[in-house]
């Protein structure tokens, strides 16, 4: 789980221009506002868990995923489903999470290198028909994940995409069901 510091978040939350953002659900602003006053790091997974802490939906008013966003990040409901705005899903987004499921809106057309890697809870995924590509490791151990979906149109699928993925057995893909990776890979070539 991600670790914040409640006093930190204590003042950034006093800010007169944070406290109007976050009544305005302008998540957006409020990430970037956290990275200058994080000194320019990348730290958003912090804000997530706290935001997911206090019970806070923001989830569906992002317009765009940073990396490392939600990685190592609690949360409480373990489904996720992204806005409609979303077009990628940034490396290592999600990377460590307890997703159980997650749902992509149609406009992602990437999901990058290791943006769901050792999301080990994660059972169940709902590609997009829009998807042009998944990057290598993109679901690198999730060991949970037994079955998708993957349009016909993709350009690019890595060789390494689904490293990991012991209990991947049904891949539906181009009117054809595979039952392993290596049959799946194999077809692709």
């Amino acid at each position: 789980m991600v670790e914040y510091d409640i006093d930190s978040m204590k003042k950034f939350f006093d800010d007169p221009e944070n406290k109007t953002l976050l009544e305005q659900n302008n998540f957006d602003q409020l990430f970037e506002n956290f990275y200058y006053f994080k000194g320019k790091s990348n730290f958003f997974n912090e804000l997530a868990q706290f935001l997911i802490d206090a019970d806070i939906e923001f989830i569906s008013y992002l317009t765009e995923l940073t990396p490392e966003m939600f990685s190592s990040v609690n949360f409480k409901n373990k489904s996720v489903v992204l806005p409609n705005e979303i077009t990628s899903i940034p490396k290592y987004c999600f990377t460590w999470s307890n997703i159980e499921s997650i749902e992509l809106p149609d406009n992602v057309e990437l999901i990058d290198k290791f943006a769901f890697e050792w999301c080990d809870r994660l059972k169940e995924i709902k590609l997009p028909n829009n998807l042009e590509t998944i990057e290598k490791g993109a679901f690198n151990r999730c060991e949970s994940l037994a079955k998708i979906k993957i349009n016909n149109d993709i350009e690019k699928i890595a060789t390494s995409a689904f490293n990991g993925c012991t209990n991947l057995h049904h891949i539906e893909f181009n009117g054809e069901v595979y039952n392993t990776l290596y049959d799946f890979y194999d077809n692709l070539m």
